[in-house]
């Protein structure tokens, strides 16, 4: 990718569902420097951190008590969604992998193989593929979160 030595790490802070989810208090996500002072475009698929997605301009703070940059806010919704997986069966790979590679959905996965942070580019049927998530859910073959859907998604619901 041009420009990557404009990368760097901004922390995201994790608060507690359960005693043990998130697995971690902090999410490390990949920015790329914007134009404007302290912010960044995320290039990378938040796995835990709710309300932001690949693209999103965010606002980003020095702590200097930790000595490192942190999430501030989104500044700009970039149109993509992001939406976490848990598979749950040994048939979900191949099932899930077709669908998502057919909308034209990139993911990433965690040490952990069964756990995937899905990117839902602005041009996919968000209604659709949920519908089709959920299908998939209720076979017992995944469980899915929606980590953050941006607007024309979840215009597409309504």
């Amino acid at each position: 990718m041009a420009g990557d030595d404009r990368l760097f790490e901004v922390s995201v802070d994790l608060p507690p569902v359960t005693e043990t989810w998130p697995p971690f208090s902090v999410e490390r996500l990949l920015v790329q420097k914007a134009p404007v002072k302290r912010e960044g475009q995320v290039k990378s698929i938040p796995y835990f951190a709710k309300s932001i997605a690949y693209d999103d301009i965010v606002r980003v703070v020095l702590d200097r008590e930790r000595n490192e940059l942190m999430y501030d806010g989104v500044v700009r919704e970039s149109g993509h969604s992001t939406v976490r997986i848990l598979l749950k069966d040994d048939r979900a790979p191949a099932a899930l992998s077709e669908l998502l590679t057919g909308l034209g959905c990139r993911w990433e996965t965690t040490t952990v193989p069964s756990h995937w942070a899905v990117d839902v580019p602005p041009p996919v049927p968000y209604a659709a593929l949920r519908a089709r998530l959920a299908e998939l859910e209720s076979h017992r073959l995944i469980e899915f979160e929606e980590g953050a859907i941006s607007s024309a998604h979840r215009a597409q619901l309504t």
